[in-house]
């Protein structure tokens, strides 16, 4: 189960899903009463901790702590996810131009993505609204596959799909990867150590 990595946080808002309906309400107690109009059945603890775990797969990677179970994230395409889509499309462009290497090879595309796949911060996502971008994604990779690449998700430290990552060059990277907080053991700390 998942839950609030600030165990003293309170939302703004509690949502509930229940009946095919979405109830909310900035009280919990108030959100718990009206789902058992509807006909919840569990008490309220083991509630709230579900109601929690539903709301954490919609909420921003990093908010929540804990396990997914077979849940997967709901992702909701926001404008940083499309400016960092453009950021990364005039990285390409711009390596490209200057005649440096867009991709890595398939045994370091193969290498990376073996890494990423027994990460803990590769989390399958759903969303809808991010369709278009992986299927422009897909037209960088110009049919371009790795090993595994049906276990790599998106990385929750950087929100890139792994599966175009891993075939970014350093020299795309540099100028679209902005973190620092990779840990150790993957294969971006390298690339990120060397910005």
């Amino acid at each position: 189960m998942l839950r609030l990595s600030n165990p003293i946080a309170i939302p703004g808002r509690y949502f509930y899903d229940i009946g095919g309906r979405r109830l909310n309400n900035a009280c919990d107690h108030t959100l718990y009463t009206e789902s058992r109009a509807l006909g919840e059945k569990l008490g309220y603890h083991e509630w709230y901790a579900l109601m929690i775990h539903k709301m954490c797969l919609e909420l921003p990677p990093g908010t929540c702590i804990g396990n997914l179970g077979d849940d997967t994230y709901v992702k909701r395409l926001t404008w940083k996810d499309i400016k960092g889509f453009i950021m990364a499309v005039s990285a390409v462009a711009r390596a490209a131009l200057k005649g440096e290497p867009v991709y890595v090879s398939q045994a370091e595309a193969d290498r990376r993505a073996f890494i990423c796949s027994d990460c803990r911060h590769n989390v399958m996502v759903s969303c809808g609204g991010c369709n278009g971008i992986i299927l422009l994604a897909n037209v960088f990779l110009l049919g371009r596959m790795c090993k595994g690449q049906d276990k790599l998700g998106a990385c929750n430290l950087c929100g890139c799909w792994n599966a175009a990552k891993v075939w970014c060059s350093t020299y795309v990277l540099k100028r679209t990867v902005k973190v620092k907080k990779y840990p150790e053991n993957c294969w971006n700390y390298e690339e990120a150590s060397d910005a």
